[in-house]
């Protein structure tokens, strides 16, 4: 039970630092709702023709509705599904106008839910009377369907404006200002159907004023009219770094063409996909992923001026593996890592999926890390000096993620104590490994491996790997070969080609020799030659099949790299 406690502080605590970092959420941006006079539903029909009983079967086909309870709505009388309206709309400011437009709210958000949508961006024509009725049904939905399975969608309040030179001017806006933006509303915009008088550089300068984020939305469709002036001054200014797309047009495409009438500024737009979903089928076809730490309003202002980073087209495909922290028990005698504050506490340091740096003054601990994640994962060590200062902690664990899972890897130091403070390596510590002018191999049950289980109610549990699944984990995560300490120590001691021989075997050893040089290291001068020669036939056998091995693998690489590098191999002659 103590293992189990002490593994989920190491988990948590390492979890709780790398909340601090932001992570990618799927995006839906430009999403219209029956608050927009052309909002269809469906393709080819436009919601304002339709009765509710053709939003019921369509309620009914989207597996929304089921048949038993549609029969039931279908008995009320409209004074009795009016009523339920006017509750909703008491409770929570909603402004929904009758029965039918509620259920398209709702099909709407449960659209949104289906498609793992995170975050939305609501943008009706010159208006933004829908946006309480969907954040009501977002959360509805949420609190009756979807709590146990996602997180409640986060919704951001916006306006697609129709400027006079024909531009489509989208403005996203603090929803907790949405009084002052409905006055921005009933200010600047003539109507629901026509839009406004004024010109897209002007509006985008109101919008700015009124510490709102403008983006030319669809511009792949925009024919960017005006005088060539005009379209200098619209692209120039600082408030307009954003456009939308509803096609494939590549981000360097649509730059250019920004660049062609205003040279020298593409570099600073920042592309993303925008639904302009006029109908449930359109939700969720085409998203943008952004980059939060805190989901609110001026976290996605900040990730749009850092958009290089923080906005994605198509979700990037990260490396499936990455180390999430390191957490260091000191132990009785001082470890080298401890607590910033406390000595005796335990040092932790969690690490980026993306790029990691790790600076500091000479002494302060680099090399130290660095040793102890090559020593954690591939159980070898430069010598006892090295493993003896990584010893004098009293445990230490590292959280890493191996595709789609999260494991944490205990390296349990094998040393006991005398009387005194002087400690020395157990007897079982290097039973099963072999002493070489290459460093240490330590054995097996120097570490534990333990997978993180999650279940639906975010409890944790630690299941035990097995050594076998251990091993060939732990391989597939960490690579000596690649270790930056191994290659510098490799090329300036002359060991290039170790350091090729590394790369190209991919860190595949030839295990099946240290049994003999087990035999030969323990044998006594007298016995010596003659348990040479009970092995000597093996020992050719198992040098011949790895030479076959390494064969096979630089035949590989060579006709892979054939015009790039080639690789000999020479073996030393058998004396």
């Amino acid at each position: 039970m103590e293992s189990i406690s002490r593994l989920n502080r190491v988990y948590s605590s390492i979890e709780s630092l790398k909340e601090s970092y932001g992570r990618l959420h799927k995006c839906e941006f430009h999403i219209h709702t029956p608050a927009s006079h052309d909002y269809r539903l469906t393709s080819g029909n436009l919601l304002k023709n339709m009765t509710l009983d053709e939003v019921l079967k369509i309620a009914e086909n989207e597996g929304y509705l089921n048949p038993e309870f549609i029969l039931e709505l279908k008995q009320n009388t409209i004074e009795e599904n009016n009523k339920t309206v006017e509750y909703l709309n008491n409770k929570s400011g909603t402004t929904y106008k009758d029965f039918k437009e509620l259920i398209v709210y709702e099909l709407i958000a449960n659209q949104l839910y289906k498609n793992d949508i995170e975050i939305g961006v609501i943008s009706d024509h010159n208006t933004i009377k829908g946006y309480k009725n969907l954040r009501d049904a977002l959360i509805r939905l949420y609190e009756t369907k979807y709590i146990n399975q996602k997180k409640c969608i986060r919704l951001f309040l916006a306006i697609e404006i129709s400027c006079s030179d024909k531009y489509h001017l989208v403005g996203i806006f603090n929803e907790e200002n949405y009084s002052m933006v409905q006055q921005f509303v009933d200010k600047y915009i003539h109507s629901e159907e026509d839009g406004t008088y004024i010109s897209c550089l002007d509006m985008v300068n109101k919008i700015s004023n009124h510490d709102g984020i403008p983006y030319i939305a669809h511009i792949n469709s925009n024919d960017l009219l005006g005088t060539e002036l005009y379209k200098r001054s619209l692209f120039s200014s600082e408030d307009l770094f954003i456009v939308g797309l509803t096609n494939d047009d590549s981000n360097t495409k649509t730059r250019k063409r920004i660049e062609s009438h205003c040279p020298g500024v593409g570099q600073k737009f920042c592309c993303i996909n925008e639904g302009d979903s006029h109908e449930l089928s359109q939700i969720g076809v085409r998203n943008t992923w952004i980059k939060f730490n805190s989901i609110n309003f001026q976290s996605l202002k900040k990730a749009f001026i850092d958009h290089n980073v923080c906005v994605y087209r198509e979700k990037p495909i990260y490396n499936d593996r990455f180390i999430k922290g390191l957490y260091v028990v000191p132990g009785d005698e001082g470890g080298f890592l401890t607590g910033k504050d406390n000595p005796k506490a335990p040092f932790i340091i969690d690490f980026s999926r993306d790029l990691n740096c790790i600076i500091g003054g000479r002494g302060v601990g680099k090399s130290t890390i660095l040793n102890i994640l090559e020593t954690v994962f591939t159980l070898d060590v430069k010598d006892k000096k090295t493993l003896k200062f990584i010893c004098k902690n009293k445990d230490i664990f590292v959280v890493f993620y191996y595709k789609g899972e999260d494991y944490i890897l205990r390296f349990i130091p094998q040393v006991g104590y005398t009387g005194y403070t002087e400690s020395f390596f157990l007897e079982k510590a290097f039973k099963e490994g072999v002493e070489t002018d290459k460093g240490i191999n330590l054995a097996p049950h120097w570490v534990e491996l333990h997978k993180v289980i999650k279940s639906d109610n975010e409890q944790v549990e630690f299941v035990r790997v097995n050594q076998d699944a251990a091993t060939r984990i732990l391989s597939k995560v960490y690579k000596k070969s690649f270790s930056i300490n191994n290659i510098i120590e490799q090329i300036n001691s002359g060991k290039v080609s170790d350091f090729i021989r590394e790369i190209i075997l991919n860190g595949s050893k030839f295990n099946s020799i240290n049994k003999y040089i087990a035999i030969l290291q323990q044998s006594n001068k007298t016995n010596y030659r003659k348990n040479l020669r009970g092995e000597i036939k093996n020992i050719i056998k198992d040098l011949a099949e790895r030479n076959n091995q390494v064969y096979t693998v630089i035949k590989e690489f060579n006709e892979i790299n054939s015009k790039l590098l080639q690789v000999t191999n020479s073996s030393k002659s058998l004396d």
